[in-house]
């Protein structure tokens, strides 16, 4: 724990229309930029061990999208790893995603969503969530078809509209 560490944080947000698609086309692109990131920047840089981007779509207090890329490095990595990160934003918003790293989420979340479906927990949760945003609770049923539904150029579309590096 002696030595010098950095943390490389970067912020996008905005404000969005809140419904299940935004969702859903967000969190599919920052797991697919996960692995990119996982991939480039860990394995093939060796830069950081951890990290990664998260983010959201809101809906209180108003309609908006965050998206948070945090990533712990040694100070004389950070500019080098942030040039990486960004490269790797406007690959996805330039070239799109590969449709295999799209397959890999996919496959994982209708995994994760069957074993779900057997928790009663993840039934109040959905229950719940319907109640206060005022949704249909039956949208619970069709996620995996939902998820079948997403394309490249979906996510092409959500890196431009939730990434803009100006923002």
């Amino acid at each position: 724990g002696k030595e010098k560490q950095a943390m490389i944080n970067l912020f996008f947000e905005g404000e969005t229309e809140y419904n299940r698609d935004n969702k859903l086309q967000l969190e599919a692109l920052l797991e697919v930029l996960n692995i990119d990131i996982i991939e480039k920047l860990r394995e093939e840089m060796s830069g950081i061990y951890g990290g990664g981007m998260n983010g959201s779509v809101l809906k209180r207090p108003y309609e908006h999208y965050t998206v948070q890329a945090t990533l712990p490095c040694g100070p004389e990595n950070v500019e080098k790893l942030t040039t990486a990160l960004l490269g790797i934003i406007t690959n996805a918003q330039e070239k799109g995603i590969l449709q295999k790293d799209l397959d890999k989420v996919k496959e994982t979340w209708k995994k994760q969503y069957r074993t779900e479906m057997q928790s009663n927990d993840y039934w109040l949760d959905n229950l719940s969530n319907a109640f206060i945003n005022n949704s249909n609770p039956e949208d619970i049923l069709d996620y995996e078809k939902r998820v079948d539904a997403l394309t490249v150029q979906d996510l092409q579309n959500a890196a431009k509209k939730f990434l803009d590096q100006k923002n």
